[in-house]
């Protein structure tokens, strides 16, 4: 029996499907009004990997009282586990138990001072709570401790462009690139916010990005773009560059495989083929298929 699938007046519960890392499936009732405590009997509370994928499964299906749960299994098990502490966290924050989700990473940071995502999350649960100048200061503070960390870049983005519109958001992004001379964050978000309204100016931004690190976000919003215009041979360029040095994430793959389509290079777009079918995650199984189907037919096999 799949986990969480129960029965309810002898009718099977419908339920909606999730794919997790390592591409567990896990299935989640649909139906908002179960009681999370008569669950499947099935369900193992002492496997903590499996309760991780269960955990991040009903956040992002949004069953937050369920999450909850699981997360709070999880610090038993493992107590050094501190993204465990995080998901708990958000659990509470999106069932509106702001003070609660505010004590837990309040305590967090005796064991983790100078974590950016703890930072950043309470600048979420103070927004939430209306206490605006505290959540500035906890958002800029999460910028010190990782001026990458893409969630605080864009909660600086968008209030920012709130006070000023474009250009205070830009000039926002352009001080924190002058602040931290070695990120490449505040870069690559204003490489994202000319995408559509400046493609040369997104272009500039994306190398401007990749000179500071040619990291799988960058690489991955690049090449996107990139193919999104037709360059496929610097597309091309780019990341092989990058795979002589690293493997690069999936979606990149993905990329240079259609890239390789476009300008002809049929054997080389077969090979990443071959490559993607070892890394790629099930939600991604639609797209994999077209892209080998179209492979092959470009190959005349």
């Amino acid at each position: 029996m799949p986990l969480f699938r129960r029965k309810k007046k002898g009718h099977q519960v419908r339920v909606k499907r999730y794919y997790g890392k390592n591409g567990i499936t896990i299935e989640l009732p649909e139906n908002k009004d179960r009681d999370i405590r008569k669950l499947d009997a099935e369900m193992n509370w002492e496997d903590c990997e499996r309760l991780r994928e269960i955990g991040k499964a009903c956040i992002l299906n949004k069953y937050f009282d369920l999450a909850e749960m699981v997360f709070e299994r999880v610090m038993e098990l493992d107590p050094d586990d501190d993204d465990a502490v995080i998901q708990f966290s958000s659990a509470l924050l999106n069932q509106r138990r702001w003070d609660e989700a505010e004590e837990i990473i309040s305590n967090y940071f005796s064991t983790d001072p100078t974590s950016s995502v703890a930072h950043q999350f309470l600048s979420v649960i103070y927004e939430k709570k209306g206490e605006y100048q505290k959540s500035q200061a906890e958002m800029y503070k999460a910028l010190e401790c990782d001026p990458n960390n893409e969630n605080a870049l864009w909660m600086a983005y968008w209030r920012a462009h709130k006070l000023s519109g474009n250009e205070g958001a830009l000039q926002e992004m352009q001080d924190l690139a002058t602040k931290y001379p070695k990120a490449w964050g505040p870069i690559y978000i204003m490489a994202r916010h000319f995408e559509d309204l400046h493609p040369k100016n997104a272009k500039k931004y994306y190398e401007s990005a990749l000179q500071r690190d040619d990291s799988d976000a960058i690489l991955t919003s690049y090449t996107a773009f990139l193919g999104k215009i037709g360059s496929y041979r610097e597309m091309i360029k780019i990341v092989e560059a990058s795979r002589k040095r690293r493997s690069v994430d999936f979606r990149v793959l993905f990329n240079l495989g259609e890239a390789y389509l476009e300008e002809g290079q049929v054997d080389k777009a077969y090979d990443v083929s071959l490559e993607l079918q070892g890394v790629v995650p099930p939600p991604y199984g639609k797209r994999l298929k077209d892209f080998v189907h179209r492979v092959r037919a470009a190959k005349g096999t």
